[in-house]
């Protein structure tokens, strides 16, 4: 039994360690999944997170182009040098803008909050917007008298020039626009088609989780619970038969006590009788004295033998009677005086007076206890 309790301890502490790794794998598995999916959709939105900055700027673009064309034309056909001044101002502060936000927009600057790169495709449509660019930049900045580089001289209709420029500019501006925002959607449902998969492969992982961690996990359990329960079965079928067993001994016990008493109270009878013959002789009366306390002995054993039957059984009574103690230890004196002599020892009873002459307790415990004790 004690070997089977270690060999279970072992095997509750094995599927005890079994369950915590495989636990411990699922937990890991899903964590490791939700910070790649972050890592991923983190990523992926970062990268498109300037788009609308960029639709934006691109838009204006084509607007600050629009103004840039009717400012020259105001300051060209302007009749008063007052608003003619003024036209050229608001030119001269418009054409810093239009070149930032262009150089901003071509290679994406991070101090313009346009961090990132562009496709290929708008590449090669800001290398055809580059002519238009500064073919527009250069007359407008000749017209705002602000151009580093020389400006061409001779009979030559800057407006016209300018009007061409920046028809051909923001029909490639729209083009780029369009390309923006088309690279936009595309963002936008590669996102959302991202986050379908990983909610597949998220389903997929709680799938094979169930497979292979948590399904065998609940078959080890029930099996684990089936043995217990079939140790249980075990356990309370050897418990009957133990209560079963040791009641048949119990019974064989009682009655072979009863049977042994018999004949033994036969043999006592007898003794009485020859002690109660006055023609017996004193060797004769000797014997039978020795037989009596012998047999009283062997009686008292045959009770102690019921009583532990019966302690086991759980039907030990103590009766308590008036007994007299010298009665009693008398009894006690005639059964171990003999005794005592053929081992060679003295036995000696003496009373410390005064001493009740009755007792009210269960004599035969009592007589079986100073037995026992004597006998050792």
């Amino acid at each position: 039994m004690i070997q089977d309790h270690k060999m279970d301890k072992v095997k509750r502490e094995s599927l005890k360690l079994w369950l915590m790794r495989r636990y411990l794998l699922a937990l890991s598995c899903i964590a490791g999944f939700i910070i790649v999916s972050q890592i991923m959709l983190h990523t992926h939105l970062d990268s498109q997170k300037h788009i609308a900055t960029v639709v934006n700027i691109s838009g204006r673009q084509r607007m600050l182009s629009e103004r840039i064309v009717k400012l020259v034309h105001w300051s060209l056909n302007s009749k008063s040098s007052e608003q003619k001044d003024r036209y050229i101002q608001e030119l001269k502060d418009s054409l810093p803008m239009f070149k930032k936000a262009h150089e901003g927009l071509l290679y994406r600057k991070e101090q313009d909050h346009l961090s990132g790169h562009n496709s290929k495709a708008i590449a090669l449509l800001f290398e055809r917007l580059q002519p238009y660019y500064e073919q527009l930049l250069q007359n407008a900045a000749c017209v705002a008298a602000t151009s580093v580089q020389p400006c061409p001289t001779g009979p030559i209709d800057r407006a016209a020039v300018i009007d061409q420029s920046q028809r051909s500019f923001v029909s490639v501006m729209n083009d780029i626009v369009f390309q923006y925002s088309l690279e936009g959607d595309s963002a936008t449902e590669f996102t959302v088609m991202l986050e379908y998969i990983l909610a597949a492969l998220a389903l997929l992982l709680l799938v094979l989780e169930y497979l292979f961690i948590f399904k065998p996990t609940v078959s080890l359990i029930d099996a684990q619970i089936s043995d217990i329960e079939q140790s249980l079965v075990r356990a309370e079928t050897a418990e009957q038969n133990a209560r079963q067993l040791s009641q048949y001994k119990t019974e064989f016990m009682s009655n072979m006590s009863h049977e042994l008493r018999s004949p033994m109270a036969s043999i006592l009878g007898f003794a009485d009788e020859i002690l109660d013959t006055e023609e017996a002789h004193s060797e004769s009366r000797q014997a039978a004295e020795y037989i009596k306390r012998s047999g009283s002995l062997l009686l008292n054993i045959l009770n102690d033998v019921l009583d532990i039957s019966k302690i086991e059984s759980g039907n030990l009574l103590v009766e308590k009677e008036r007994v007299c103690l010298f009665s009693l230890l008398a009894d006690i004196d005639v059964m171990f005086k003999q005794r005592a002599q053929d081992k060679g020892i003295s036995f000696v009873m003496s009373f410390d007076y005064p001493v009740p002459a009755y007792l009210f307790t269960d004599g035969l415990r009592v007589t079986q206890i100073l037995v026992n004790l004597l006998s050792n």
